[in-house]
């Protein structure tokens, strides 16, 4: 029996752009800081983009959407802590807004320890991974935050802070 290509065609990943910190960003002591230095759409080597490369934007810190649909939103944060101190935790969060910004909420959190033991700055890598559906690409968004016990440094360049966001299909 055949089949109506029409029941079978589509699927699969229609979008997928990765993104990385391409300045740094500093958290005080026990803040909640957005993440909104600079974030550059990843290009060297044989980096690869499925689908329109416009379509999420970023500004200010703030990631939207140009299409409705469920997105994974998978970040790896590194973080890195000064020499000779100790921080209990480090914090990275995916925040989701439904109101264009208006309020916050968190959709996914993970969290580090760091224990510095010389001189020299130690690092901590947190990935709090999201699956977003988003049905109004006005008001659906999202930021990415980070916290710490003490003073933490976001690290940056194309080899070290990313996300990556991934449409995986309709809403």
């Amino acid at each position: 029996k055949r089949i109506d290509y029409s029941y079978i065609k589509g699927g699969g990943i229609e979008n997928a752009q990765q993104f990385y910190a391409s300045a740094g960003k500093t958290a005080s002591s026990g803040t909640n800081t957005v993440l909104d230095q600079a974030w550059t759409a990843v290009s060297s080597g044989n980096a690869g983009v499925i689908g329109s490369s416009s379509n999420v934007t970023i500004s200010s810190g703030v990631f939207s959407f140009a299409t409705t649909g469920i997105y994974l939103i998978a970040p790896c944060l590194t973080f890195y802590l000064l020499a000779n101190r100790n921080s209990r935790y480090v914090l990275g969060k995916i925040e989701i807004t439904l109101n264009n910004g208006s309020s916050y909420a968190v959709g996914s959190q993970a969290y580090q320890h760091i224990n510095s033991v010389d001189s020299n700055p130690d690092y901590a890598s947190v990935s709090p991974y999201y699956i977003f559906d988003v049905e109004d690409t006005t008001n659906h968004k999202f930021r990415l935050t980070m916290e710490a016990a003490e003073e933490m440094e976001l690290e940056y360049g194309s080899n070290s802070s990313t996300v990556s966001i991934i449409r995986l299909g309709d809403t």
